[in-house]
């Protein structure tokens, strides 16, 4: 069900990185630094999620549970965001996502 009622934002300008298919909310700024925060739907192949970039000297990844999976990277944005995305896509699949968190969590990358 959750596929079939996200499936409808993913279009011809996504992009695959990773085996995740991303689709950009909002229009990207071509200058990592510029950018506070980018949102996307990510499609992991098993569900969607919503991924916030946030430009931050955090170094944090936050998952919150709920209709759809939001997951918020912290880290501070020193490449183009495709280049951003490939890093952030190893990170994901370092943690195994698709999981099922039962909880909201945060912790370091």
């Amino acid at each position: 069900m959750q596929k079939e009622k996200y499936e409808v934002h993913f279009g011809e300008d996504d992009f695959w990185i990773n085996g995740f298919r991303f689709n950009a909310v909002h229009i990207i700024p071509k200058i990592p630094n510029e950018i506070t925060e980018v949102d996307f739907y990510m499609d992991t192949g098993e569900e969607i999620c919503l991924l916030r970039v946030r430009n931050s000297p955090l170094d944090k990844i936050t998952f919150c549970q709920g209709e759809i999976t939001y997951i918020i990277i912290e880290k501070t944005l020193q490449f183009e965001i495709k280049k951003e995305l490939e890093m952030i896509a190893e990170i994901l699949k370092k943690v195994k996502i698709p999981h099922n968190f039962k909880e909201n969590i945060s912790f370091s990358i």
